[in-house]
């Protein structure tokens, strides 16, 4: 049986866990998005040209479930891929999400992807130059650029058609998912993109496709790790940046929220090893981090949660 079966004209059903194609969960919450609560949420973050189109949400519930196998959140019911296209591309505001990479874009933010992108060096036994890498969801491209700094061979893909001129003006070598689909890379860089994705572990084994033999894949998404116990007494009018924000499980958006287990069964679904950064590697190239980011650093390397290094055996 086919895992995402139509519900609704907006809609489709996951019958089994995303991540790990396991198919047991318990249902951790479920509401309407017609819930005065979420029609306020909804209406803060999403601009349709015509409201009334937030009333098609309330034909199916907003429910979370956790698969028994990997521990993953997801939203049973989630929107179609026309319409996730919609969502993207029309109810979230291009002027809105540039003016968020513009505020994000500040030396804290360099340093640390500066660091990543050192550290990523040195998993690769020759010239930089001769290394090829991707960036998968490149957004609005920061991270390309940095990489091509360095001296990287950096390509990026976007679903969206305007982020993919605005990088092309900036001098990145931009890709379709399709044409990326037809080379090998050394590295593939995700930067908060799998809590997004309709079918994660399908994607994960079409990106280690992409891979050369020992290539690498990086996965950085939000850790959920308190999201079961928030969800007992949820509060979903706190702003994104206060640590009980509901933000890991945003409705629509956030569809797999990622635990402990999540990435490295979903790893061993995809025919991908866990990579571990020494710490010597990782302390070698914080030069430039605040405080809060070598301790983040330190602790990645202990407890890495939802960042890891994914590596295919050659």
């Amino acid at each position: 049986m086919n895992a995402y079966v139509d519900e609704a004209d907006w809609y489709i059903k996951r019958d089994k866990c995303p991540v790990c194609h396991h198919l047991h969960a318990t249902q951790l919450f479920s509401a309407s998005l017609c819930d005065s609560t979420f029609q306020a949420y909804l209406s803060r973050y999403y601009h349709p040209t015509d409201l009334t189109q937030f009333e098609k949400l309330c034909e199916v519930p907003y429910q979370l479930d956790e698969c028994h196998r990997c521990s993953t959140i997801f939203q049973r019911y989630i929107l179609n891929d026309a319409m996730m296209g919609i969502l993207y591309e029309d109810w979230i505001s291009s002027e809105v999400s540039y003016n968020k990479y513009i505020k994000n874009t500040n030396p804290t933010q360099f340093a640390k992807y500066a660091q990543e992108i050192m550290t990523i060096r040195t998993l690769f036994n020759k010239p930089v130059s001769e290394i090829d890498v991707l960036d998968y969801g490149m957004g609005w491209g920061y991270w390309c650029r940095l990489a091509a700094l360095v001296g990287f061979n950096v390509y990026g893909t976007e679903l969206s058609k305007e982020r993919l001129e605005y990088a092309a003006k900036h001098q990145i070598n931009v890709l379709t998912l399709a044409e990326a689909q037809q080379r090998q890379f050394d590295f593939i860089n995700t930067e908060q993109v799998f809590e997004h994705l309709p079918r994660p572990l399908d994607t994960l084994r079409e990106l280690r496709a992409m891979l050369k033999p020992s290539g690498v894949i990086k996965i950085s998404v939000p850790n959920g790790k308190f999201i079961p116990q928030l969800l007992k007494n949820p509060d979903w009018t706190l702003p994104f940046d206060d640590p009980h924000s509901l933000k890991a499980v945003t409705p629509l958006e956030h569809i797999n929220c990622f635990q402990q287990r999540s990435i490295p069964i979903m790893a061993q679904e995809a025919g991908l090893d866990i990579l571990r950064i020494p710490l010597r590697t990782r302390l070698a190239n914080i030069v430039g981090l605040n405080p809060v980011e070598m301790a983040r650093q330190v602790y990645r390397t202990f407890r890495p949660g939802t960042y890891r290094f994914l590596h295919r055996p050659s």
